[in-house]
Order: C-alpha cells, then sequence, then structure tokens
C-alpha cells in the first residue's frame, strides 16, 4: 500500500512539472499551430466583413461611398 502512494505521489509530481513547464516557458507546438489557424480564420472574417460594409455603404449612399465624407462625418468634426 505505501509503495502504491509513493509511486502516485511522484507520478502526480511529475504531471504538475511538466503543466507548470508549459505554462510558463512557452507554448507548445500544438498551440503554436492552433493560434496560427485562429489569426488566418479571424483574419478572413474580418476581410469578409468589410468588404460587406462597404457594399453596404456604396448601396446605401451610392454617391458618397467613403465613410469620411459623409454629412454625419462632417457634423461630428463641428464643421
Amino acid at each position: 500500500m505505501q509503495k502504491t502512494s509513493k509511486w502516485l505521489l511522484i507520478m502526480i509530481a511529475s504531471v504538475l512539472s511538466v503543466m507548470i513547464a508549459f505554462t510558463f516557458f512557452g507554448q507548445t507546438p500544438t498551440s503554436v499551430g492552433a493560434s496560427q489557424a485562429t489569426k488566418a480564420a479571424l483574419e478572413s472574417r474580418i476581410t469578409a466583413l468589410e468588404s460587406r460594409v462597404t457594399a453596404l455603404e456604396s448601396r446605401s449612399n451610392p454617391n458618397q461611398a467613403s465613410p469620411t465624407t459623409s454629412p454625419q462625418a462632417k457634423s461630428n468634426t463641428g464643421t
């Protein structure tokens, strides 16, 4: 019984040491790959949203597609 508890303590200590090492000394290779994939997905989503915003702006006001030249933007600057 005492031999089993000793091995159990050794295993728990080794798992904790590995967790602490990964926490303080950088990312694992899998998390780096996952974060790069997430970044690429977010960038493509942002690009799609920007194109939708541009399309909506040009549809709502065909003469002035730029938000900086809209009447609301001019009134916000105090002119």
